[in-house]
């Protein structure tokens, strides 16, 4: 579909149930940068307009992202992206918190230690 996909393709992973039942507008996945092996890069993708929104960190590994609405929330992206990244660098991972309008980075909550990742959401040729 676009240049981040690479054959990686999930459908919308939503944890607030306010919101499943509006329509759906954005799509947040992990995917492979065009030259990567593995998954690492976050994307959210405007399913209207096909604008696409990326976090990448060089020799990281994002897990599944999770969208957080804020209480009260007015619209889809108003809330947190949350993700568990392992950073190969150092080998331990952290939780990065992205704000869902815009992206940029609000919090990084690190762990002495690397968190092991989970298959959910995760898909691999056979």
């Amino acid at each position: 579909m676009t240049r981040w996909y690479h054959k990686h393709w999930r459908t919308p992973h939503w944890s607030c149930p306010a919101l499943i039942t509006v329509a759906v507008q954005d799509n947040l996945t992990a995917g492979t940068s065009p030259k990567a092996a593995f998954m690492d890069t976050l994307i959210r993708i405007d399913l209207e307009t096909g604008k696409e929104t990326a976090w990448h960190e060089a020799s990281c590994y994002p897990g599944e992202p999770v969208f957080v609405p804020r209480p009260e929330a007015q619209g889809e992206d108003d809330g947190v992206i949350l993700s568990v990244v392992l950073d190969a660098k150092v080998g331990r991972s952290f939780l990065i918190v992205l704000d869902a309008a815009n992206w940029s980075e609000q919090a990084r909550l690190e762990v002495p230690h690397p968190v092991p990742f989970g298959f959910h959401g995760n898909f691999f040729k056979g």
